[in-house]
């Protein structure tokens, strides 16, 4: 009885291991799908897939430092957390394009 749940406990750290693994190519297809969109909202200079403080992927939102928190950026997007961080990406001019797409996130936009 004790190897069995020997066995599933180990089967669980494996199990979770490889979801850990997993997240990051998660977050970047998130980031992906949404990087037009978020590089729309006013002030964002830039967007990336970063760790958060506890190791954990997350989007990275770059902001110029006079830019708060833009109120249409959400908590998370598909799952994963977004982070706003005050700066900006060096030669990353996307947010400042006279074409940027409309304010509406992609999948309120495909519905």
């Amino acid at each position: 009885m004790r190897t069995l749940a020997a066995l599933m406990i180990i089967a669980a750290l494996v199990s979770a291991n490889a979801w850990a693994q997993a997240d990051p190519d998660q977050a970047t297809k998130v980031k992906d799908y949404y990087a037009e969109w978020l590089s729309s909202l006013p002030g964002v200079t830039g967007v990336d897939v970063g760790t958060s403080i506890e190791g954990k992927p997350q989007i990275q939102v770059h902001t110029d430092a006079t830019t708060p928190r833009p109120s249409q950026l959400p908590q998370q997007l598909d799952g994963v957390p977004v982070a706003v961080i005050a700066g900006t990406v060096e030669g990353d001019d996307s947010a400042t394009s006279p074409l940027a797409p409309p304010l509406v996130p992609p999948r309120e936009r495909d519905r």
